[in-house]
């Protein structure tokens, strides 16, 4: 710093010139210190409050999110929900694990319809392992329960598989597996020949129809059914309508030939069975011949081939002694549909029979009741039962 007054230089700050003893005086123009350096602090504004708060909100729900969603979308989550699911016979919240196509047979109305719950009086559950493969496309969950009124603890593996597709975006997305869920893969229905099949009303189109050569039955194979009961109708060739109410399960094959007739139209044909049962009798007593009797079992579109070859069969093993055959009751046991679309039925027989027959040179007359299982082979045609067969008809009868 220099003297105004002599020019001599001074040290830094003087405030004196040490030469002449002049007052120096400061003349450098001043700095004026901002930002940092100012010790005064200018307050947040509203708007810059806000959008901390913001932030600091969006960062915990993010935080929350990720957190929560990491817990629920495991597989042992997944499993739970579905066990519970079970549980609760609750139909339509296990729809929402089913990884399923929506389809004529996989929708969630029907689904509704057929499922019929099987998770009964479960009181207590816990997950108890956790397995994923070892390339993380897999998971096996174990669940064990109690039911009510049982100290026995049973368990459950539930299989489950890794989607491709991400849980919104970041989080495994885990499917309940067919075999662990009630969806039933390439269901087999083998039906009668040409007969038409129906399940909850929908009928099967015959795309489904795959008959490997030389088959007995029509076989349609179903790619995709919930496991459940349905009502299953099958109309025969003959027009004659078959109907019940059929479990589905992993078994993959239901053979559909012993449905039901309609109540009336089995009521029908046990009313008919004394009388075609008393004729048969009646004609092999007469020693009546197939070709005596054929005119009144032929019909349109009759095939009596087989149904004459079990007659004479019948006439010629049936007790010569035997005069009387009276039908007391007739129980319809059993009705099998076969290949060709006719009514093989199993009934039993009540009857009195008679036999009139010789003993040390005298005439003896015997009358007695007893019972037995025949079958009979029905067509139906215009609305009425048609014999075309018969087999292990009583044809012995004892004289004690």
């Amino acid at each position: 710093m220099f003297c105004p007054e002599c020019g001599i230089k001074n040290v830094k700050n003087a405030k004196f010139c040490a030469e002449c003893g002049s007052k120096i005086i400061d003349d450098r123009p001043k700095i004026k210190v901002i930002g940092p350096l100012n010790n005064t602090k200018k307050p947040m504004t509203k708007k810059t409050k806000i959008i901390i708060s913001i932030s600091v909100i969006l960062c915990v729900l993010i935080i929350a999110f990720f957190g929560i969603c990491s817990a629920k979308f495991t597989p042992s989550k997944i499993a739970e929900g579905y066990f519970v699911a079970l549980k609760d016979k609750n139909a339509d919240e296990l729809y929402k694990y089913l990884d399923v196509k929506n389809s004529g047979f996989t929708n969630k109305k029907l689904f509704e319809k057929v499922y019929d719950g099987k998770k009964d009086n479960i009181i207590n559950y816990s997950v108890v392992d956790e397995v994923e493969s070892a390339d993380g496309l897999n998971a096996l969950v174990t669940i064990n329960y109690t039911k009510k009124g049982s100290n026995k603890v049973s368990s459950e593996t539930i299989s489950l598989i890794k989607e491709k597709s991400k849980k919104y975006f970041f989080f495994n997305d885990w499917k309940i597996s067919n075999e662990s869920s009630m969806i039933i893969e390439n269901n087999k229905f083998n039906v009668p020949k040409d007969s038409v099949l129906s399940l909850e009303g929908i009928k099967v189109d015959k795309k489904y129809l795959k008959n490997e050569k030389d088959a007995e039955y029509d076989t349609y194979v179903i790619p995709e059914l919930f496991a459940g009961k349905y009502n299953v109708t099958i109309n025969l060739k003959n027009k004659l309508k078959l109907e019940e109410d059929v479990k589905v399960s992993s078994v993959g094959v239901n053979n559909l030939t012993n449905l039901k007739l309609e109540g009336a139209i089995e009521n029908k044909l046990e009313k008919d069975f004394p009388n075609i049962i008393e004729k048969l009798y009646e004609d092999a007593i007469k020693d009546k011949t197939f070709d005596d009797v054929k005119k009144d079992y032929n019909y349109g579109v009759a095939n009596l081939e087989s149904f004459e070859e079990s007659y004479n069969h019948f006439v010629d093993y049936l007790s010569d002694s035997l005069t009387k055959f009276k039908v007391i009751d007739v129980d319809i046991e059993n009705i099998k549909v076969t290949p060709d679309g006719y009514l093989y039925v199993t009934v039993d027989v009540d009857y009195e029979y008679t036999l009139n027959y010789s003993f040390l040179g005298e005439e003896k007359v015997k009358t007695k009741e007893s019972d037995d299982i025949m079958y009979f082979t029905f067509d139906y045609f215009k609305d009425n039962f048609k014999l075309i067969d018969i087999s292990s008809m009583s044809s012995y009868f004892s004289k004690y």
